[in-house]
C-alpha cells in the first residue's frame, strides 16, 4: 500500500485515546460475566475506528498502513488462539454473551488489532525521531509490556485465561517467548511490506500468524 504521508503527530492521537479510555471505563463499569464479551467487542471496534479517524485527521498513510496490517493480523490470530483453546486444552475463553469462532471469542478477531498497532506506532515514531535500533528497542518493550500485561490482568474482566501449564502468577510460562517472537515479528514483517499492495498485506499476516503458532506449539512442548 503506498503512502501520502509517512509523517504522523503522537500528540494529535490525544482526543482519539481520550475518547477510547472514556469508553473503556464506561464499559468496564457497566460490564458483567454475562455480557462481557459484547462490550469488549465494541470497543475493539472503537479502537480501530477511532485509529482510522486519527490517520485520515493527520493525513497519514502510514497511519492508514498501520491499521490495515494490524486489522489483517488479528483476524488471522484467531487460528492460533483456536490451536490452544480447541486441540492443546490449555486456553479457556468462558461464556461472555458474544458469539463464538467454535472456542475462541468473536472479539479475538478484532482486539489484537490495538496491541499490534500500538507496537507500530511506537516503532515508527521513536524510529524517525531517533534511530532504528531505538525505536525497535522502544517497541519491543511496549509489546512485552502490552502481551505479558494482558496476559496478567484480563482474567479479572473475565476474559481468556491459561489452564494445564505451569503458570508465574496468570501468565503461563509457555507463551512469554511467543509473543516476544510475535512482537518482533510485526515490527521486521510491517517495515518489510508496508509499501507493497493488499495481496503482500494479507499473505504476510498469515505468515506471522503461522509463526505464532508453530512457537506456541513449539514452547507448549518444552515449557508448558
Amino acid at each position: 500500500m503506498k503512502s501520502n504521508g509517512d509523517d504522523f503527530r503522537l500528540a494529535s492521537a490525544w482526543p482519539w485515546q481520550l475518547s477510547f479510555l472514556a469508553l473503556t471505563a464506561g464499559a468496564l463499569a457497566i460490564r458483567t460475566p454475562a455480557n462481557v464479551g459484547i462490550y469488549l467487542l465494541l470497543l475493539c471496534v472503537a479502537w480501530n475506528l477511532l485509529f482510522f479517524l486519527w490517520a485520515r485527521a493527520e493525513r497519514s498513510g502510514m497511519l492508514r498502513q498501520i491499521i490495515t496490517f494490524s486489522m489483517l493480523l488479528s483476524l488471522f490470530q484467531v487460528f492460533p488462539d483456536w490451536v490452544l483453546s480447541r486441540h492443546l486444552n490449555v486456553l479457556v475463553f468462558p461464556p461472555d454473551g458474544l458469539f463464538k469462532w467454535d472456542t475462541v471469542s468473536g472479539y479475538m478477531a478484532l482486539l489484537w488489532a490495538i496491541p499490534a498497532s500500538t507496537i507500530l506506532v511506537t516503532y515508527c515514531f521513536v524510529k524517525a525521531n531517533t534511530n532504528g535500533k531505538i525505536g525497535f528497542a522502544a517497541a519491543l518493550a511496549v509489546g512485552a509490556l502490552l502481551f505479558i500485561g494482558s496476559e496478567e490482568l484480563v482474567w479479572m474482566l473475565p476474559s481468556w485465561y491459561a489452564v494445564n501449564v505451569v503458570m508465574w502468577g496468570h501468565v503461563a510460562r509457555y507463551i512469554i517467548v511467543p509473543e516476544i517472537i510475535l512482537t518482533v515479528l510485526i515490527i521486521l514483517v510491517f517495515e518489510r511490506v508496508r509499501e507493497k499492495s493488499l495481496a503482500y498485506y494479507v499473505l504476510s499476516a498469515m505468515a506471522v500468524s503461522a509463526t505464532y503458532t508453530a512457537a506456541a506449539v513449539t514452547f507448549y512442548y518444552i515449557a508448558g
